[in-house]
């Protein structure tokens, strides 16, 4: 395991692009974990947007280990079960270990081999799209057929599967996501394709998005689920005084100051971490300061992490609630984050009972328990379990969700 913090050059500002090498800071334990549950089981991974989930996903498919071939794919953008399999017979036709036994195989389906010998290097994924005719279980069909005759070990890294279970039912129908769902767990534990893992990725809550499309919760009972966390109260004071040397060029920086800037941000994101850092810097430039101040990292904070310029840092946050959840729900989850974010901490009863004058259908235990569940699996909240209460998962966005959206819409 790479211990960043020994680290002499330390991490720089990544905050548009996927962080990697001495970048990709204090995830070496969580990359163990994955690759030690990959061995024996499939998995999924949820994590907030901007948590680092992509990060990871990327240096596993990039850093194979246990002799795993890796392929990795977003999903997001895709549209249909055929978009899908179509882009993992890309992914596959474009390895040299898979071509080869490809070559060598005699019992791969003469169909198979013609279209991948036809439209060979590019553009078999667009003969495979504008085959109306072919049905996409067919092309599933070949995919196992030639998984199962492959004996090295594969894995696939699929990102952002409930948004795609979602594009599936929005563009097609809620009995096409549910076919694809069904499929994709016979794949998944059919003894055929043993030597093959899945590690899935999520960014909003797939019990959710299973929900949506009238499936049950059995459809991804198979996987096991992990949740990827904010750093350590530990790790994020190292990340911080890391950033703070390499890109503030300090040599000793004042534990006063580490601690302003995580009690600030609230659980430590590295991603918000790097913003307020850059900010923070910027601001003590433009003051011709060299020393950051409580004072700085305040104005900072309000007047450029949460300013208008920074607008498009958290919108996803608000903009998707009316894509993922319907009207009813849109309007009651708004009105239950604007009061959390008003209380700082409140309680589950007095969220209910807010949710009881707020309601248009009937009053239901189950249903506000199955809101609350969303929006803690969308990683808005967290449930605080000694005090049957919630809160934001982070400060940041708290504050955000007050300066912009704390207008209650009737």
């Amino acid at each position: 395991m790479v211990d960043h913090a020994n680290d002499e050059e330390g991490p720089s500002f990544v905050i548009g692009n996927i962080p990697k090498g001495r970048n990709m800071w204090g995830r070496d334990s969580e990359i163990d974990n994955l690759l030690k549950t990959i061995i024996n089981d499939n998995v999924l991974l949820t994590a907030c947007r901007r948590f680092g989930k992509t990060s990871i996903m990327t240096k596993m498919n990039e850093n194979p280990r246990h002799d795993f071939i890796c392929f990795m794919f977003d999903v997001e953008s895709r549209k249909s079960p055929q978009d899908f399999v179509v882009t993992i017979f890309e992914k596959i036709r474009d390895d040299g270990k898979i071509v080869t036994f490809l070559n060598k195989a005699n019992k791969i389906t003469k169909e198979f081999i013609d279209r991948v010998e036809k439209l060979k290097i590019s553009v078999v994924g667009l003969d495979l799209r504008e085959n109306k005719a072919l049905d996409w279980r067919d092309m599933a069909n070949d995919l196992i057929n030639f998984l199962s005759e492959y004996e090295g070990k594969l894995l696939f890294l699929i990102d952002e599967l409930p948004q795609f279970i979602l594009n599936i039912a929005k563009h097609h129908s809620k009995d096409m996501a549910y076919d694809f769902l069904n499929w994709f767990r016979e794949v998944r534990q059919s003894s055929r394709l043993s030597n093959i893992r899945w590690l899935v990725g999520g960014s909003i809550g797939v019990e959710h998005a299973l929900t949506k499309v009238g499936a049950k919760i059995h459809m991804i009972n198979d996987l096991s689920i992990i949740v990827l966390k904010p750093f350590s109260n530990k790790v994020g004071k190292e990340y911080v005084e890391a950033l703070l040397k390499k890109e503030g060029n300090f040599t000793a920086i004042p534990s006063s100051i580490v601690d302003k800037i995580l009690s600030t941000i609230g659980s430590p994101v590295p991603y918000f971490l790097q913003i307020l850092i850059k900010e923070s810097l910027n601001a003590m430039n433009d003051a011709d300061e060299t020393i950051l101040t409580d004072e700085i990292i305040e104005e900072a904070y309000h007047k450029y992490v949460l300013g208008p310029a920074s607008k498009t840092y958290f919108q996803h946050y608000y903009d998707r609630l009316s894509g993922y959840y319907d009207k009813d729900e849109e309007k009651i989850t708004k009105r239950i984050l604007v009061e959390t974010a008003r209380k700082g901490t409140i309680l589950k009863a007095e969220l209910f009972n807010l949710y009881k004058m707020i309601e248009t259908a009937d009053v239901s235990d189950t249903r506000f328990n199955d809101i609350m569940a969303n929006i803690e699996n969308d990683f808005y909240v967290i449930y605080d379990y000694k005090n049957d209460s919630y809160r934001f998962l982070t400060n940041v966005l708290k504050d955000w969700w007050l300066r912009y959206h704390n207008i209650i819409e009737e």
